[in-house]
């Protein structure tokens, strides 16, 4: 079973992989090969086809990034709220309050023990949230989807003219 995270570390992979492969001199040649073979077309389809989805999936991993933030804050939260159950799981402040009003040391040993018990499951559930990639890792791996797009445009047989250049023409 794959984790978001693996899924991301799985994108970084493809994403070397692919670069890798543009450094190729195949793929420096690609857009020659192409018009001596009259498939300039088809190229430049492939091609931008295969922008388009890196451009949609750039798109799909700027548009988490927001509930990654809320979820680290979150996580934050509760382990703030665990370190608090631990602390109280050990007793002590259980055993200064039994002593200040003169009651038996177990009086509240049934509390303390659910309370450790609390802080077990909650540890627990906080691993769960291994599985999330980090916020921080996003806006690198969009970098990466770019900039993957733009190596891919300078293949095709005829590149998209800039703004600038449409205009002078």
């Amino acid at each position: 079973m794959s984790t978001t995270a693996d899924i991301f570390d799985d994108l970084n992979d493809l994403l070397d992989s692919v670069h890798d492969l543009l450094t190729m001199d195949f793929a420096k040649n690609a857009p020659k090969i192409a018009r001596e073979l009259g498939a300039e077309t088809q190229l430049d389809t492939a091609l931008d086809f295969f922008i388009s989805g890196l451009n949609q999936l750039a798109g799909g991993v700027e548009k988490l990034r927001g509930p990654l933030v809320q979820a680290d804050t979150v996580v934050a939260e509760f382990e703030i709220i665990a370190d608090s159950l631990g602390a109280f799981g050990k007793g002590e402040a259980f055993s200064d309050l039994s002593l200040f009003f003169g009651l038996p040391a177990n009086t509240f040993a049934p509390l303390v023990a659910n309370i450790a018990k609390s802080h077990q499951f909650l540890v627990a559930g906080l691993g769960l949230t291994d599985i999330l990639p980090s916020p921080e890792s996003l806006p690198h791996i969009n970098r990466r989807l770019k900039e993957l797009g733009g190596a891919l445009e300078k293949l095709k047989t005829k590149p998209m003219l800039s703004a600038a250049t449409a205009q002078q023409s």
